[in-house]
Parts: structure tokens; sequence; C-alpha cells
């Protein structure tokens, strides 16, 4: 998100189970993890400014986001927050059932997932 929102030719973007913030992810992941602070590992100079809930309310792109309805890393609230703050079109799609990534992550389906993707591709690339 933060890569596209640099460059004016870049029309669509597609994410799939994005954090809203290192400040929001962080507590997450340390739960669902079982990590500690010593484990993550968060560049103190990344700038706050190209974290997607701050990128949002701004965010002049069509977007797409996906994320799985069990997603215990980036979890459905965090779309929800980023969605809501967006003011371009935009599509929330949350799949029954996905986890964060692997074999039960969104792409489990990939024919669905391809489907759903290039439909969203084509109407906003118009």
């Amino acid at each position: 998100m933060a890569a596209a929102k640099k460059y004016d030719n870049i029309k669509a973007f597609v994410g799939i189970g994005l954090m809203t913030s290192f400040a929001e992810v962080i507590p997450v992941l340390k739960q669902s993890l079982n990590k500690q602070d010593s484990n993550l590992i968060v560049p103190d100079d990344y700038p706050k400014e190209l974290q997607p809930i701050f990128l949002a309310p701004d965010y002049n792109k069509s977007t797409f986001l996906i994320v799985g309805e069990k997603d215990d890393r980036t979890p459905v609230w965090m779309s929800k927050k980023i969605y809501s703050l967006l003011p371009a079109t935009k599509e929330l799609w949350i799949l029954k059932d996905a986890e964060h990534g692997g074999q039960k992550g969104p792409l489990r389906d990939f024919g669905l997932f391809h489907q759903r993707v290039l439909g969203f591709l084509e109407v906003n690339l118009k």
C-alpha cells in the first residue's frame, strides 16, 4: 500500500491481511504467536505515515482488501478499520473460515481468489 501510494500510474491496490499499524499489530502478534518484544523486529525509523491506517484517509486508489475470517495475525477488524477510512472505490472480502495464510489462508481456493481479484482489477483499471 505504501509503495503504491508513491506512484500516480498505479490505479488500484489489492491487499491481503493488512495490518493497520505497528502499534496495533504488535500486541496481536504477541498474543497469537506467543512472542515477546525481543522476538519481534520493528524498524524504529519506519515512517508512521506509511502505515496503512495513516495512508487510508487520503488513499486515492481503488482498493480491494482481502482477509480471512479466522485471521489471528491481522484480524478482520484491522481490514474493516482501514476500509472505513478509504475515500476511493473500495471492496472488502472476508473469506469464511480462512486463516492468515498458508493452505488455510485466503488463497486456499486459488481459482476463486484469482476470479475475484481479476474482476476487481478489470473494473478499476479502466
